[in-house]
């Protein structure tokens, strides 16, 4: 007999609200990342043809993940999951903020290579 790996509505009903808003916030955590791993190197790319650039970009997306993925899994292991996801996750989102206020603020240096390129032209 073939048995079907969605949970019936008994067995949710037993993990209860906390899993619930737990499993919400990691989805949506890790859509956001995902989101943000591939925005970057088309933001990128929208504003330069240099496939280099774009390359690089793309890297520096994936380089957090490939820094901290081994000795985020110990910390962890010894500390309360729960607090540091909403810590980890309320880090990413201000980290976010700020980029997209630099990106929005149009300064020179902050949002692309043509536009510094292009200020250097003058």
């Amino acid at each position: 007999m073939v048995r079907s790996l969605a949970m019936s509505g008994d067995q949710t009903a037993r993990l209860g609200g906390r899993f619930a808003k737990l499993w919400a916030a990691s989805t949506t955590s890790a859509l956001g990342s995902g989101l943000a791993t591939i925005a970057t190197p088309l933001f990128v790319a929208s504003r330069t043809s240099d496939p280099l650039i774009v390359s690089a970009a793309f890297a520096v997306a994936w380089l957090p993940w490939l820094l901290f993925a081994l000795p985020g899994g110990v910390l962890v292991d010894r500390v309360d999951r729960r607090r540091l996801m909403i810590v980890v996750d309320w880090s990413r989102v201000a980290a976010m903020g700020v980029l997209a206020a630099a990106i929005l603020s149009r300064r020179p240096g902050l949002s692309g290579p043509t536009a510094g390129s292009r200020a250097a032209a003058r």
